[in-house]
């Protein structure tokens, strides 16, 4: 996945999500005396060629997990999501729910706890 893909975020979230307990189960099964587990070489072998060079240089698997999250999780522009936030209008085939939904969705993405607890109301 390229890091300018719209989703690109919430993938990479996913996946470094699935990598981690990927390594938690692995320490689970781990014996007393058995060597620890390479985290470096697990990371590497999930990444893809494109994704590589972004990493290439790294030494140990915190800079790697560092790297990656500065290339595909972009600081957001939280004047844009309020402004998202407060145009954002019931469509006429959209149920109460589903606007509720989609209001918490864009009011995460601002950085305001004032503008997150609007939106935590209750049904």
């Amino acid at each position: 996945m390229q890091p300018e893909a719209p989703e690109a975020p919430r993938i990479f979230n996913f996946w470094l999500r699935t990598v981690e307990d990927f390594i938690a189960s692995l320490r689970d099964y781990r014996k007393e005396g058995e060597p620890e587990i390479n985290k470096k070489r697990i990371i590497i072998s999930c990444l893809s060629p494109d994704v590589f060079p972004y990493v290439e240089e790294a030494v140990d698997y915190e800079r790697i997990v560092e790297t990656l999250k500065s290339v595909y999780i972009k600081k957001k522009n939280n004047v844009y999501a309020r402004h998202l936030l407060a145009s954002r209008r019931q469509a006429p085939t959209e149920s109460i729910s589903e606007f509720l939904q989609a209001l918490k969705g864009l009011a995460k993405e601002c950085s305001s706890d004032d503008v997150w607890l609007l939106c935590t109301v209750r049904n």
